[in-house]
């Protein structure tokens, strides 16, 4: 139960034995002892809820048992425990329901036979069975009778169980509630010593593990329990033991310890230590509790002192009062209230009617925080005493500070005088009663408390004086501990604030990033718009490839800074596995091409290839392992293979993106360096390939964040395989059959193996009838060797062709001039004009991208095609003739606000290629009044407005508002936010203010397209 198996309901271990042990007790002959065995194997079952153990037993084990086995008190756990676990069996038969009701019934007798012992186990078994049969609050009833009658009785663990199960119930009806049980569980169990119960309850509830909760509760220890009865003693009037000894474990029983002492076993009473008349340290008075037992069995908490029997009841009802104020005192965090509760409770024990809070600053000097009289106490702004001279005396204070010992004016009155009356302050105020006391803990004094009574005289007797030093201690305790909570409190604050400014520093980079970027990414795609070469827009893409790939980098590292605090939030939504790969591929395919390596991609997944998941993120991994492996290798390959096992019937995938290099490897002493953060495997990988030594930790940290995993294996010297290891749902594959090209034929004249094996799945995937080669003129000999127009597919690795004739190509044309050529080439390859001349009929980029590769094979093998064709073809994007007609299907009046004049002309011209002519203001302010201008001239208001947020003189925000304040509904624009600030944040702070979406930029058209068609114009707006 303590920190022991690390399966608590196995009794394997230190203390029970090793598994012979266990074997022996089986094999024993004994019914006694394979019933006490299964009977705590059982109870610990129950305690953990290890819910199918528990029931195995009572079920299999134990009902032979039970019947051969003699009564004894383990048939009284039986019966209790046993019916818990009958309880928590789900489903339970019929047999089970009359064994439960047996148990039920049986410890219904025994309650009334004997309550103080099974009454709260009754209770408990009837709150569990009525859980969906009775009202709530007479089900919470039950349980909490059952937890009242439990600490009666002092079973420490099973009111531990009882808070447990009762939170357990309240989880559907008030998790607040429910919460206060659980702690008051963790109380116990911890009290009991099941230290483990409790890290398992932690586990469960995240709660538990706040600070309030950790900080607040006290550390107790299975040795300690008798000592719990005093941070109990307002709510409970009984423990399980007889005479406590109050002990060290906390910063209130050291206080108790100091204060009080057990009485000796012969009864004498413990002898005082001599005082100092003046400097009184006030010696203890022998205290004791006492359990007493009355004739019903019922026990209760008793407080004796030897000093004085005939004023017994007085002296309780003070110490109770006093630990009731010491409790509020122990319990508080707030400074403020600490040093109040103090004042008020001294000044009620002593019977005073003036206090003063002195306390001692770090620097060494006085200052007054607090003082009481007999209407309040008033909080003072921490005043120095030097400048409150009306305060309190200095001398004495300083004396008592100085000392560390207590000052009474009642010990010795005409000494009092001699050293103490000389001072300022009693030339003005004529005190009868004067007492100071020091406010120390165990290990250094933090103030004093200034008390006076000015017309009676000897007013602070010594138990009282002892009552108020008790409760100065209890301050001092608890004031360190506020000054903690202050400390921890600031250091938050400040990170926090550190956290908000790293933000908003990386917000706003982030927007001076994409700004730019907008223009890069947006020109990019108005180019692809003009007339190119089929190699110009080869050029072209990849630009627009690379800029958007380049801002999703910027977007999962600035998303990075999240995991570190936590706060990272993960999209799932469908991607296609397999453009995510090639995409990130493709981003490093110049830097490879620049090296001559090899950079393949094997898709083994077949048709299953749309996932959930969040597509950023997964790219950003497989970008940082294909860099790497790009940066470690001079010479050889870099394999991608995606690879995919179904692990269960509702589409839940298993797939697993290996990177494979030829590169230096990683030395085995190093290994353990590769994910940490800031790392390199050494100073000269640093200064030889460069890098922060970041990329490793952040997919390392993605993956696990995604459910996932990152592990490598590598050989020095040889290479190195990463495998990224991802579950998630899969779209179930369409059954449409892509085999277009099934009974053609088609030839690969490749020298790379690897590339040449990824290229031919994905044209058998095609329906081609694939056949290899190893060179340009063995291809052009295969070719001339069977009959014309045999193969409808030639594809030549350009690194294989003989000078700069292109002899191959043209044989192949001149033999079969229905076979298409492809030349495939790397990126930084110069390409030759008049390629039709030369035979060649298309240009293939490495790596091989499968839409890329589709929509080649698809435009040369029709028919009517010509390089002209592909010329027009090249510079039609995939989705302009779509979004070209949208003005006419959906017209909308746009007005466009955006004060930079990049961005501004790269959304005008996105909304041209829509057909939309936009109006333009340049800050909020004009907004207005281009708003205001158009209903004043009597004509239609703008159907939507593209805000920026970021604008002079007034920015989207503050436009927004304003016009959502002067317009209705019905004549007010829809008002879009563009912001190249991509935090989510800003998404929320622009839906606030009114507007009714969000457009990030760099603009994409698919975006800018989903938004407007979301736009309701005002025409139709007025009708509905």
């Amino acid at each position: 139960m303590g920190s022991g198996n690390n399966d608590p309901s196995n009794l394997e271990g230190a203390y029970f034995g090793n598994h012979d042990s266990v074997v022996k007790i089986m094999e024993s002959q004994s019914i006694e002892l394979k019933y006490a065995y299964f009977l705590l194997k059982m109870l610990l079952a129950v305690i953990h809820r290890h819910k199918y153990v528990a029931a195995h037993i009572i079920c299999n084990e134990l009902p032979e048992l039970i019947s051969q086995a003699p009564i004894t008190v383990y048939h009284v756990m039986v019966t209790f425990y046993g019916a818990l676990a009958l309880i928590d069996k789900y489903p339970r038969c019929e047999s089970d329901e009359v064994q439960l009701n047996k148990f039920a019934n049986d410890l219904d007798i025994w309650s009334k036979q004997c309550p103080s012992m099974f009454l709260h186990k009754y209770l408990l078994i009837k709150a569990e069975m009525n859980v969906d049969k009775c009202n709530s609050i007479v089900t919470l009833d039950t349980y909490e009778d059952a937890i009242k009658y439990a600490l009666d009785g002092g079973f420490i663990h099973e009111a531990a169980i009882i808070n447990e199960r009762c939170g357990d119930y309240l989880q559907l009806h008030s998790k607040q509630r429910s919460l206060t049980y659980i702690k008051e569980a963790c109380r116990l169990y911890s009290l009991w010593g099941a230290q483990r119960k409790v890290a398992q309850l932690s586990s469960k509830y995240g709660e538990l593990a706040s600070p309030t909760y950790e900080l607040s509760r006290m550390s107790l220890s299975s040795s300690d329990l008798q000592s719990s009865v005093i941070n109990d003693f307002r709510q409970r009037s009984s423990l399980p033991q007889g005479n406590f000894l109050l002990q060290n474990s906390s910063p209130l029983r050291w206080i108790l310890s100091n204060l009080f002492r057990e009485e000796s076993t012969d009864g004498g009473n413990s002898s005082d230590k001599p005082e100092d008349p003046l400097n009184a340290s006030f010696s203890t008075r022998s205290i004791r509790l006492v359990r007493n037992f009355s004739d019903d069995g019922k026990s209760s908490v008793g407080l004796y002192s030897s000093n004085s029997s005939s004023r017994q009841g007085d002296h309780d009802q003070e110490f109770k009062a006093a630990l009731q104020a010491c409790l509020d005192i122990s319990e508080s965090i707030d400074m403020g209230s600490i040093i109040t509760e103090l004042v008020e409770s001294v000044m009620r024990t002593l019977g005073a009617d003036y206090c003063a809070f002195i306390s001692l600053d770090e620097d060494g000097e006085l200052y007054v925080d607090a003082i009481g009289i007999l209407n309040g106490v008033n909080i003072v702004p921490h005043e120095p005493l030097i400048v409150r001279t009306d305060a309190a005396p200095i001398n004495l204070l300083q004396q008592v500070i100085s000392t560390g010992s207590s000052v009474n004016r009642g010990s010795d009155p005409k000494r009092f005088e001699n050293v103490y009356g000389r001072d300022n302050y009693f030339n003005q105020r004529h005190s009868q009663s004067v007492l100071c006391l020091p406010i120390q803990n165990q290990l250094k004094i933090i103030g004093a408390l200034y008390v006076e009574h000015q017309s009676l005289p000897k007013v602070f007797t010594v138990p009282k004086i002892e009552l108020s030093t008790l409760l100065c201690t209890a301050a001092a305790v608890s004031i360190e501990k506020a000054k903690l909570y202050q400390q921890m409190d600031l250091a938050k604050k400040a990170a926090e604030e550190a956290t908000a400014e790293k933000a908003s520093f990386l917000a706003n980079m982030s927007h001076e990033i994409r700004t730019p970027f907008n223009a890069l990414l947006s020109c990019s795609i108005f180019l692809l718009d003009t007339e190119l070469s089929e190699v110009q827009r080869e050029y072209v893409e990849t630009i627009r490839s690379s800029a958007g790939l380049t801002l999703n980098i910027i977007d999962a590292i600035l998303a990075f800074s999240k995991i570190e605090h936590g706060s990272i939030t993960l999209d799932n939504s469908p991607f296609s596995l397999r453009e995510c790969v090639e995409s990130a591929v493709q981003l490093v395919a110049e830097p490879a091409a620049t090296k001559d390596l090899e950079l393949v991609y094997l898709n083994k997944c077949g048709e299953i290839d749309t996932i959930y998941g969040d597509v950023t993120r997964v790219r950003q991994i497989i970008i940082n392992l294909v860099g790497n492996a790009v940066k470690f290798t001079s010479q050889g390959h870099i394999v991608v293979e995606t690879t995919v096992e179904k692990v269960s019937s509702e589409n839940r995938y298993e797939f697993v993106i290996s990177v494979s290099d030829t590169g230096t490897g990683i030395p085995k002493n190093a290994r353990n360096k590769i994910f940490r953060a800031f790392s390199q495997v050494d100073g000269s990988s640093r200064r030889a390939y460069g890098g922060s030594g970041l990329g490793l930790a952040i997919s390392k940290k993605l993956a696990e964040i995604m459910g996932g995993t990152l592990t490598f294996e590598s050989t020095e010297g040889e290479g190195t395989t990463f495998w990224f290891t991802l579950v998630a749902t899969a779209q179930k594959p369409s059954e449409k059959d892509v085999r277009m090209y099934r009974g053609k034929r088609c030839l690969i004249a490749d020298g790379h193996n690897t590339a040449k094996e990824s290229l031919k799945t994905e044209v058998q995937r095609l329906g081609f009838e694939v056949d290899q080669c190893g060179s340009a003129s063995v291809a052009a000999k295969i070719v001339s060797s069977h009959v014309p127009n045999y193969y409808s597919l030639v594809f030549i690795d350009f690194k294989l062709v003989e000078g700069d004739k292109f002899s191959e190509s043209k044989m192949i044309k001149k033999h079969s001039p229905l076979t298409q050529v492809v030349y495939m080439t790397i990126f930084g390859v110069s390409i030759p004009e008049n390629t039709e001349e030369k035979g060649i009929s298309g240009i293939l980029m490495r790596p091989v991208q499968r839409s890329r590769l589709t929509q080649i094979i698809r435009k040369i093998l029709n028919s009517s095609w010509s390089i002209s064709n592909q010329v027009k073809f090249a510079t039609t994007t995939h989705d302009k003739g779509m979004f070209r007609s949208l003005a006419v299907r959906h017209p909308l009046k746009i007005l466009l606000a955006e004060d930079n004049m990049i961005n501004k002309r790269v959304a005008l011209q996105h909304l041209k290629r829509m057909g939309y002519n936009a109006d333009h203001a340049k800050d909020g302010i004009e907004v207005l009044e281009l708003c205001e201008r158009e209903l004043t001239n009597g004509r239609a208001m703008y159907d939507c407005i593209l805000m920026d947020i970021q604008m002079p003189r007034k920015d989207g925000i503050a436009a927004a508002q304003d016009l959502n304040e002067r317009y209705e509904a019905n004549i007010r624009p829809s008002i879009i936010a563009l912001t190249a600030n991509a935090a989510g944040e800003d998404r929320q702070k622009c839906l606030s203010s009114g507007m009714v979406n969000y457009i990030a930029k760099p603009i994409l058209p698919a975006d800018l397209a989903a938004v407007l068609m979301g736009v309701q114009p005002l025409k139709e707006r007025a009708k509905s």
